[in-house]
């Protein structure tokens, strides 16, 4: 399985790569057919609210050009009201996970900022991708996956307050496979 960790940040199109297991740092593009492809299901909520800005997850599955199978989460923080400019964390911990009927898998842990021991978050969206599978429209057996973040926690800017979470996920995703 193909596993990114990658930053996007909120003005312009810069897209970082991360290590697996690294953290937040080192630069990158995003594959082509992950960047372009919309999301199959999404689903995002709001952990919290503290001084005017919210804490963010968010859970996606969708399928890239290349008929690839990808999920991704999404952790962030963001001023309240709207127009809702991405503010900096100061500390996000996540773990990207899918699901099937009867299991679940997580891949590695992504953090930065001072919840985690490491250099700060910056008005970014965490971002974490994985390929879990490939279309084959020539099958007639199915497959049901969904996408997962997974023992989230964002700890808020300006103060120590944290909000965490075991588990945002997608609705499921039934594909020839």
């Amino acid at each position: 399985m193909q596993v990114r960790h990658n930053i996007r940040r909120a003005a312009g199109s810069i897209a970082l790569i991360l290590a697996t297991s690294a953290g937040l740092v080192t630069s990158g593009a995003l594959a082509s057919g992950a960047q372009a492809a919309t999301p199959t299901f999404h689903n995002c909520a709001v952990m919290g609210t503290s001084g005017g800005n919210q804490a963010v997850h968010c859970a996606d599955i969708f399928t890239s050009q290349d008929d690839s199978i990808w999920v991704r989460n999404e952790l962030y923080c963001q001023r309240a009201a709207a127009p809702h400019q991405l503010v900096a964390c100061h500390g996000i911990i996540e773990q990207l996970a899918y699901g099937g009927p009867g299991f679940t898998h997580g891949f590695a842990v992504g953090s930065c900022g001072a919840i985690a021991n490491k250099a700060g978050c910056g008005a970014v969206k965490a971002l974490h991708e994985a390929v879990i599978g490939e279309l084959n429209l020539n099958s007639s057996r199915t497959c049901t996956r969904w996408g997962e973040s997974v023992r989230d926690s964002i700890e808020m800017p300006g103060s120590t307050t944290t909000y965490s979470s075991n588990v945002i996920a997608t609705s499921h995703f039934t594909y020839p496979c």
